[in-house]
């Protein structure tokens, strides 16, 4: 498969990006759970605008970004300094030989695709043997998220599945992973409130959220849930295995 590559600059202000309740938090640990030291090829998988492609790219020796939208990528261009390009790719089919990459990263995107499994299998063939996966996924897991909000928030952002802890665990060991860490993000009940809040009010959004968001990365500090939460993410590591080993399928 020919590999389409986006050139087109076009300006990006990455508000949207900032102005939310967990963005923020989910940018600090990939990073942390990615252990980038500058000398890594990353690949991040339905990378949208770019954004988190283009930060990660200054923190790897180069970054490339796939996204099955083009429109989308064309927002970023190429990159700083030629460290970051773009192509247009489905995360079920990567345009990439085997063990191309020394992480591979997606951000809240394994829900949204048809079969998580071949997108997961994907992710493993392309990357080196104990490289690092690391992956945020909706969960919606927290107690206080109620099934009215769930079903709003999966039609709104058409979401295929939620994920806890157990279950990605699972879909990872089958795809050939082992999981080493996870970490819920917006674990508090008053955080979901917040986020709740935000539906419709963007305007709202822009002025509170500077406010509400160390409110709330301090509340779920020290009243967050071990176990659930709005987002969770996780890093794996492919596991080394024998010519006679294969991941299993679902």
């Amino acid at each position: 498969m020919q590999i389409r590559i986006s050139e087109k600059r076009s300006f990006y202000l990455p508000i949207e990006d900032f102005l939310s309740l967990n963005k923020p938090r989910e940018l600090y640990w990939v990073t942390r759970f990615l252990e980038l030291n500058g000398k890594e090829a990353l690949l991040d998988i339905a990378c949208g605008t770019g954004f988190w492609t283009r930060w990660l790219g200054r923190k790897s020796r180069y970054a490339v970004g796939v996204d099955i939208n083009l429109s989308r990528l064309t927002q970023m261009g190429q990159g700083r300094k030629g460290k970051t390009r773009f192509a247009v790719a489905s995360a079920e089919s990567l345009p990439f030989p085997n063990n191309s990459y020394d992480r591979v990263v997606s951000i809240c995107a394994l829900e949204h695709f048809q079969s998580d499994t071949r997108a997961l299998a994907e992710m493993h063939r392309v990357l080196r043997e104990e490289g690092l996966l690391v992956l945020t996924v909706d969960s919606l897991s927290h107690p206080a998220v109620d099934a009215e909000y769930r079903e709003f928030h999966r039609r709104k952002y058409f979401v295929n599945k939620y994920y806890d802890a157990e279950i990605i665990r699972v879909r990872l060991e089958r795809a050939g992973f082992e999981t080493l860490e996870h970490r819920f993000i917006m674990s508090s009940a008053l955080t979901f409130r917040f986020q709740r809040f935000f539906h419709g009010n963007t305007r709202q959004r822009a002025i509170l959220v500077p406010l509400m968001l160390p409110v709330s990365i301090l509340v779920d500090k020290l009243a967050g849930a071990a176990n659930s939460g709005m987002i969770l993410a996780i890093k794996a590591r492919k596991k080394r295995v024998s010519g006679s080993q294969r991941p299993q399928s679902m």
